[in-house]
Formats: C-alpha cells, structure tokens, sequence
C-alpha cells in the first residue's frame, strides 16, 4: 500500500524514459559512471604508456631465411629470450655484427592535459568538488577550494531539505507505528551538518 512506501526518486526522465524505466528515475550514480570510467581508462593507458615507453627494434638481416623451419625458428627464440634477460639484468645487448638496435621513445607531451582533461570531466560530472572529490587541492591564484567546498555544502543541505526531509519524516512514522509508538509521537530529527 502506498502509504508504507516511501519512493527515493533518482534523477528524473522524460515521462516516456520514465515509463521505459519502470516508472522510476534513473541513478544519480549513472551521469558520473562513463565520466570516471573514462578518467581511469586514461590514467590506466597512461601508465601502460609509461612502462612501454621505449620499444627497442632489433634489425636482423635475412630474417625471414632465417626462421624458415622450425628448429631455425627456436633457435632464433632462444636467442632472443637471453637478449630481452640481458637488456633487462645489465641494461646491456649483445649483437651481431649484422644486427642493429634502434630505440623508439614514446613521447608524453600533452598527456599530462589529457589526463586533465579527463579528470576535471569526472569531478564536474559527480557535483563534488575536487578537494572532497579526489583530495587534491583547487589550483589558480589565491583558490584555496573553500569556496567550492561552501557551495557544496549549502547545495547538499538545501537537497536533504527540500529532497529527503518529508521522505524521512513519513518513514519514521512508519518505523514508529511498526515498533508500537503512538502516531502522535514527537519523532524529530537534524541532517549532520
């Protein structure tokens, strides 16, 4: 019966999205999910480009005579294998005299932007600021947060106001009557601010 339910709405639709939904809103957690799944795409390539940022080529001439047949074909795996350990224990590779090593670095201009970028996109996108967000301090002259910081707290209060009070005030009296308080009991409560 609807006067034992007390519905949270999530975000609210368009009535046809509504109704597509199961006449409910959608989660308040959704229009940040693609924003900070996106950031940690980034960060998580990022990193990977980090530990990849050099490829070494090893110029081999007549390779492809050279891993014709199989045994020819583990030989030169072998081979290899004891480079990649050498290149790894002694920052050191032993070539042939007909073999030749070119080192491509990877550049990281503008990634740091990108990550930036990504990352401002995920704190706008959840409402919280990025000092209470992230824990990283605002940036730019003489910005401290604070003030972020204020506005959110007044826009959290004014939510559990206008949003949650009346909800709780009819869910209290619910849990009241269940545990066999009088309906006309002073039940009262402050949101934690």
């Amino acid at each position: 019966h609807n006067s034992r339910v007390v519905r949270f709405e999530g975000v609210e639709l368009p009535y046809y999205e509504f109704q597509a939904n199961g006449y409910a809103g959608d989660s308040v957690l959704s229009k940040a999910y693609d924003a900070i799944t996106n950031y940690e795409t980034t960060a998580e390539s990022a990193a990977e480009l980090v530990v990849r940022s050099n490829v070494n080529v090893v110029k081999i001439k007549d390779l492809l005579v050279s891993v014709a047949n199989d045994e020819d074909t583990n030989s030169m795996i072998k081979r290899w294998q004891l480079a990649g350990m050498q290149m790894s224990n002694n920052n050191l590779l032993l070539l042939d005299s007909e073999e030749e090593l070119e080192t491509n670095t990877v550049s990281f201009a503008g990634l740091d932007a990108l990550i930036d970028t990504y990352k401002r996109d995920a704190v706008s996108s959840s409402g919280i600021p990025m000092t209470r967000f992230l824990g990283e301090h605002a940036t730019g002259l003489g910005s401290t947060g604070e003030h972020e910081m204020r506005n959110y707290y007044d826009l959290v209060r004014s939510t559990q106001v206008a949003e949650y009070r009346s909800k709780l005030v009819k869910l209290d009296k619910i849990i009241a009557q269940n545990i066999g308080l009088p309906i006309d009991s002073d039940l009262s409560f402050e949101f934690k601010s």
